[in-house]
């Protein structure tokens, strides 16, 4: 639920909850998340239960991200982020 909670507010600053994989503990949690919910689709045992995932949908959590534009673009997003959290 901790995590959760950072999503959300992650979700407050940012306006999207596509958290940077490098992004600190809630960079790998939400990865871990994306992981048990491809488990999931492809029928395989996941411990993503319905009720997180309801829980992810409900705040608008995309399970699988498509990554468009140049890089550059989302590495300057990244640093924009950043600042707005980090103040710096």
């Amino acid at each position: 639920d901790q995590r959760f909670l950072e999503l959300v507010d992650f979700k407050k600053i940012n306006g999207h909850t596509n958290v940077p994989q490098k992004f600190g503990p809630l960079g790998s949690w939400v990865n871990i998340q994306r992981t048990h919910y491809r488990l999931y689709k492809e029928g395989k045992h996941s411990p993503l239960t319905n009720d997180r995932r309801e829980k992810l949908e409900s705040i608008g959590f995309v399970f699988k991200c498509q990554h468009t534009g140049p890089l550059w673009d989302q590495r300057f997003q990244e640093l924009v982020d950043f600042k707005k959290i980090n103040g710096h």
